[in-house]
């Protein structure tokens, strides 16, 4: 029984490991495949990775710088609306203070 189970792991263990030697030459393979483009100036769809890439980090920081401020502005324009009395209000208290 010992000797079985040793056998079943050591057959598990090559298993997972010709599974990993798979995994690594098809990502070599691809690593190769993209230095291959870019050396042949086959680099379109290497350069709209990297503009979306960038574009939507750029994106990211202008948010981030932006998003702040607009609250800021929104919360002063809500104080000022709440602290500013209506035309018709004022003119109702002229004319409450005048006594017409």
């Amino acid at each position: 029984m010992a000797k079985e189970s040793r056998l079943k792991s050591l057959i598990i263990k090559i298993e997972s490991s010709k599974l990993e030697s798979i995994k690594a030459q098809e990502y070599a393979a691809g690593y190769f495949d993209c230095l291959r483009d870019v050396m042949d100036e086959k680099i379109s769809e290497f350069n709209k990775a990297m503009e979306i890439k960038y574009d939507s980090k750029v994106r990211l920081r202008v948010y981030e710088e932006i998003l702040p401020t607009l609250k800021i502005i929104e919360e002063t324009h809500l104080d000022a609306e709440q602290d500013a009395e209506h035309p018709s209000s004022r003119a109702k208290n002229f004319m409450d203070r005048v006594g017409i």
